[in-house]
C-alpha cells in the first residue's frame, strides 16, 4: 500500500494542523491569564474547604466549652463553671453559644451570691444580644434579681418594671409586677407598691388579663392597703 507524504503547502491548509497552530497561539499570548485564573480557581476552592473546617472547629469548641461550663454549674461548682463559659464568650461572644453563656455565666453569678459581678457585666454583655433575643430577657432579669439582692430597691423596682411592660405572657406580667411592687415596698415606697398592684388587679377585673393560679395578688393588696392605711 502506498503512503501520501502532505508537503509543506498542504500541510499548512491541513485543519488539525491550523487548529494546533492556532491554539498555540491562543496559549502563547493569554498563558499568563489563564495562569492566573485557574490559580484563582484553586485559591477559592481550596480557601473555601478551609474556613468550612475552620467554622466547624470554632463551632464545635464553643458548644464544648458551653456545654462544660453548664454541666459544672449545674454539679453545683460555680467556681470551675466560670473559666470554659468566659472562655466561650471571649472567643465566640457573637454567635449562638457565646449568648447561652452570658446566661449561665450570670447564673453562676447569681448562685455564687457575687450580685455587683452581675450588674457590671450584663449591661456589657446586652451590646451584644439582639434585644429580641431570649438571652435579653434572661440577662435583664438576672440584673434585677441581683439589684433586688444588693438592696438597691429603686434600681430593682425598675428594671423589673420594664420586664413586665415587656413580658411575652400573663404569667410573665403578674411574676414581674408583683417582684416591682415588692422593690417599692422595700425600698419604702408602699404607696407605689399598691398603686402598681391595684393597676395589675384593675386590669384583671376588666378581664385583659387572667391571673395564674398561682398568683397570691389579692394577698398581696391586703397587707400593702393596710401599711398605707
Amino acid at each position: 500500500m502506498s503512503t501520501h507524504k502532505l508537503t509543506k503547502k498542504e500541510l499548512k491548509h491541513d485543519g488539525f494542523v491550523e487548529g494546533t497552530e492556532k491554539g498555540l497561539e491562543f496559549l502563547q499570548k493569554h498563558g499568563m491569564f489563564l495562569g492566573l485564573a485557574i490559580l484563582a480557581v484553586v485559591v477559592i476552592i481550596v480557601g473555601g474547604t478551609y474556613l468550612q473546617k475552620s467554622k466547624a472547629s470554632s463551632t464545635t469548641q464553643a458548644s464544648y466549652l458551653l456545654y462544660r461550663g453548664e454541666g459544672l454549674l449545674a454539679s453545683g461548682n460555680l467556681e470551675g463553671a466560670q473559666a470554659p463559659l468566659q472562655e466561650c464568650i471571649d472567643r465566640y461572644g457573637d454567635t449562638e453559644f457565646g449568648r447561652l453563656a452570658r446566661v449561665s455565666m450570670a447564673k453562676a453569678y447569681l448562685a455564687a451570691g457575687a450580685n455587683d459581678d452581675v450588674v457590671a457585666s450584663v449591661d456589657l454583655w446586652l451590646k451584644d444580644v439582639p434585644d429580641d433575643h431570649p438571652a435579653d430577657r434572661s440577662l435583664r432579669l438576672a440584673k434585677a434579681t441581683a439589684l433586688s439582692s444588693l438592696q438597691r430597691h429603686a434600681e430593682a423596682a425598675a428594671a423589673f418594671g420594664e420586664l413586665a411592660a415587656a413580658a411575652s405572657s400573663v404569667g410573665e406580667v403578674f411574676e414581674f409586677t408583683i417582684r416591682q411592687s415588692e422593690s417599692l415596698r422595700q425600698g419604702g415606697q408602699a404607696a407605689e407598691a399598691l398603686r402598681v398592684l391595684e393597676s395589675l388587679d384593675a386590669r384583671r377585673a376588666k378581664g385583659e388579663i387572667t391571673a395564674p393560679p398561682s398568683s397570691d395578688l389579692r394577698s398581696r393588696l391586703e397587707v400593702l392597703r393596710a401599711i398605707v392605711s
